[in-house]
């Protein structure tokens, strides 16, 4: 068995006095990561698009490429940064513009298709277990919100596709500007774009939260491990966790609720233990349910290893 995760309810039975609950990236603290430096970039009239950015682990560097528009034109764009944070445009000598080479700019080609106008866009999370059936995580709760009135990213907000993990952390890239996608500016202000960053904590974007007392049922799940791994925050409450019969719903003997271990602490990887014990290796191969009693705390996920 892989780890749960709570993006959607395939492997929830039942959930009582529990929300699903989207964590958002905290927005770097001192703005956009990079703003328009270049002739290009403060030229260009519709501003930045469509960025992407990955870690280059043979390279060891943080790489982003991103579109740029002037007078119509669209210029691929390319720049690298050794902590993701502080960015360089090398010169590739690919491009020419405005009589010289020397600037970071490739050719591009997309096929892009506009179809409605909103004032602004957002960010909400999505998930799919095959790349083809999508399910809303949570609908109408923005993963990345706009900023306030006047923000870098008050008008539209484009994600880069993937996410970048460094570390204990992930980077969220995203695109900020303070356009309304319909020719004019949320605040009235002329066109800014620029690459902003939000960061994450891997594994940590939705879980199960308890503002009391609740429980999640999961399963059934095929005990594949000697332990139950818990990845949770229960810092200002506890999290305790039963094992069920599925045909049954009864508790196995040794590892009900009043045999378990209550936890109380940020840990990614906790096992789960009933009066010191957390061995399950005689139940190896059978199948069971997973009850998590929770108070006042986060469940990302759980495992067995």
């Amino acid at each position: 068995m892989g780890r749960i995760w709570f993006f959607d309810d395939r492997d929830v039975v039942a959930w009582q006095h529990v929300t699903r609950h989207v964590h958002r990236p905290r927005k770097h603290p001192d703005g956009p990561v990079m703003r328009p430096e270049t002739t290009l970039e403060k030229r260009s009239n519709r501003g930045w698009a469509w960025p992407s950015v990955l870690f280059d682990e043979q390279d060891g560097l943080f790489k982003a490429w991103y579109e740029m528009i002037v007078e119509g034109k669209a210029y691929g764009c390319y720049a690298f940064s050794e902590d993701g944070l502080t960015w360089q445009r090398p010169d590739l000598g690919l491009v020419r513009f405005e009589g010289s080479k020397k600037n970071n700019l490739f050719y591009l080609g997309y096929l892009l298709c506009y179809r409605t106008a909103k004032p602004n866009m957002d960010v909400e999370l999505a998930y799919s277990a095959d790349a083809q059936a999508w399910t809303r995580v949570a609908p109408n709760v923005r993963y990345i919100r706009n900023g306030p009135h006047g923000s870098w990213d008050c008008g539209l907000i484009h994600c880069a596709p993937a996410p970048v993990c460094a570390g204990d952390k992930m980077y969220v890239y995203y695109l900020g500007t303070n356009s309304n996608h319909a020719g004019g500016t949320v605040d009235g202000r002329p066109l800014r774009t620029s690459l902003c960053l939000a960061v994450a904590t891997p594994g940590r974007m939705v879980s199960v939260r308890a503002k009391r007392s609740g429980t999640v049922l999961v399963g059934p799940v095929k005990v594949t491990g000697g332990r139950l791994l818990l990845d949770a925050d229960t810092r200002k409450g506890e999290l305790a966790v039963a094992l069920r019969k599925p045909d049954t719903f009864d508790e196995l003997p040794g590892f009900g609720a009043k045999e378990a271990d209550k936890v109380s602490n940020n840990a990614s990887d906790h096992p789960a233990s009933w009066k010191g014990n957390s061995n399950l290796s005689r139940l190896r191969g059978r199948s069971v349910l997973i009850q998590a009693h929770l108070e006042q705390g986060d469940l990302f996920s759980l495992r067995f290893a």
